[in-house]
């Protein structure tokens, strides 16, 4: 005879015990239960993971699609249409300044960046309608601004950039194409690089007018700086711009001063005429 050694019952030769059966059965339930948790754990986890690798695929799929690579080589996000374009170039106008205009000023379309540059001349026009504001509320008693020559300075203004954006696009495509024939500067990117001049200094500008609303003169020249600031980065970022059209660099100083002197020119006539 032999004996149990769970429960020391008595078996004949060859006969197995039951008396584990049950504990066997809720072994095998919790390990299948187990099992299934585990299996549906890690199915879903390797879902969820397939997922997201199928999602970071796709969209450095299509970061490698729609955008370009940077100087080191990264990928430049691109979106559709010119409306993407101007976000990207606010966007990344502080971080990633090169790449930001050299997409914004290859992908110009002319319809478009006129838009854009009639936001801009909006922004010169309420700027100086501020800047008004604040004279006469610092002196009341000045005939300074009349109503006609108020209506004649904001009218000046917002004509006077788009004169100047359209001047600088038609000087750029005509001096580049007479000191170099290698490289051409289409009318579009010409107004591209136009509008970086003001895509700073002329929403800024009305800060700084905001700001000169401040009866004390130290406010005054904080409106100064503020307004230095735009034009300086609009300097850099238009630089940049012809850079990224015409990269001829040795000829670039000579282009961009000519430019701007146009500019300047066609902005002494439209305020002698109006």
């Amino acid at each position: 005879m032999y004996k149990c050694r769970y429960c020391g019952r008595d078996l004949n030769e060859g006969e197995i015990c039951n008396c584990q059966a049950g504990n066997q059965n809720m072994g095998a339930a919790n390990m299948g239960n187990g099992q299934s948790m585990r299996a549906a754990f890690n199915a879903a986890g390797n879902q969820n993971m397939g997922a997201a690798n199928m999602g970071g695929n796709q969209n450095m799929g299509a970061t490698n699609m729609g955008g370009y690579q940077n100087m080191a080589g990264a990928p430049y996000m691109q979106g559709n249409g010119e409306l993407g374009s101007i976000g990207r170039l606010l966007k990344n106008l502080f971080t990633h300044p090169v790449n930001a205009i050299t997409e914004y000023v290859r992908n110009a379309k002319l319809a478009n960046t006129f838009i854009t540059i009639i936001i801009l001349a909006a922004c010169s026009m309420l700027a100086t309608f501020a800047t008004i504001v604040g004279y006469n509320i610092k002196y009341p008693g000045s005939n300074y601004y009349t109503v006609a020559s108020t209506i004649k300075s904001i009218l000046s203004n917002g004509i006077g950039v788009l004169v100047a954006c359209v001047l600088f696009a038609v000087t750029l495509f005509l001096i580049v194409s007479l000191i170099d024939k290698s490289e051409n500067v289409s009318f579009s990117e010409g107004l591209a690089i136009a509008s970086l001049i003001y895509i700073i200094a002329a929403p800024i500008s009305i800060i700084g007018s905001v700001i000169s609303l401040i009866p004390l003169s130290f406010f005054s020249d904080v409106s100064g700086w503020i307004s230095r600031f735009g034009s300086a980065l609009g300097t850099f970022y238009a630089f940049m711009g012809i850079r990224a059209a015409a990269p001829n660099e040795d000829k670039l100083p000579i282009i961009y001063a000519i430019a701007v002197v146009i500019m300047a020119i066609g902005g002494t006539i439209i305020g002698l005429i109006l």
